[in-house]
């Protein structure tokens, strides 16, 4: 994935243990990181809740917008079916 951030601020969401850093360009690093299957990688690339490009594999773009789409489209029904309200 690529981050709008240069080097020093991309380490903050991922740190270096946590992925391979690489600047490609003054305010742009790309981060390598690896996972055991798309849904992990989408869901942690979620959980870091920041701007990203996915550069590959394709196939992680296509799941990670599927999460991004379920999570717009949600509308609070299974918060109203257990008692609690949608906020």
């Amino acid at each position: 994935m690529e981050l709008p951030l240069p080097l020093e601020e991309a380490n903050r969401p991922v740190p270096p243990g946590v992925g391979r850093h690489g600047n490609t360009g003054p305010d742009t690093t790309r981060v390598t990181l690896g996972g055991t299957d798309l849904d992990e990688l989408a869901t942690r690339l979620l959980a870091l809740a920041v701007q990203l490009s996915v550069v590959a594999p394709d196939k992680l773009g296509v799941r990670l917008r599927q999460h991004l789409d379920a999570l717009t489209s949600y509308d609070g029904l299974t918060h109203q079916q257990s008692g609690h309200k949608a906020g």
